[in-house]
């Protein structure tokens, strides 16, 4: 596991265009792409999503496929307004967050204050 400058959890993942290297925030139930991972996508459903500081905002899900550790998974993703994209670009330069439904799917032991992350497998 990596750390952004600000603290931030970072996981590798690989998305339909590569790897990257996203912000791992597992109070989030809604994982976040950048609008070009998403556009090529059908929705899936409208939803509204909140974050702290900035209140409410609706976004489109879209399911997106990723490779995380060496297992196949599809996320439901949405896109963030173009301001929270800006405020939270210095946080997630790729413009990946990855939320809780990461952990839904995977035994995984986190261990923040020592920096690691490690996945045993998938869940029974």
């Amino acid at each position: 596991m990596h750390w952004s400058p600000f603290g931030v959890p970072l996981v590798e993942i690989a998305g339909p265009d590569g790897p990257v290297r996203a912000a791992f925030d597992t109070g989030a139930p809604l994982s976040y792409v950048p609008p070009a991972v998403a556009a090529s996508r059908p929705a899936v459903r409208q939803t509204v999503d909140f974050l702290p500081g900035i209140g409410e905002f609706e976004t489109t899900v879209v399911m997106v496929p990723i490779t995380y550790v060496g297992m196949d998974l599809s996320l439901e993703c949405g896109v963030l307004p173009p301001l929270l994209r800006q405020l939270l670009s210095m946080i997630c330069p790729g413009g990946w967050i990855i939320g809780s439904e990461l952990l839904r799917d995977v035994v995984t032991q986190l261990d923040l204050s020592s920096g690691w992350l490690r996945v045993s497998g998938r869940a029974a």
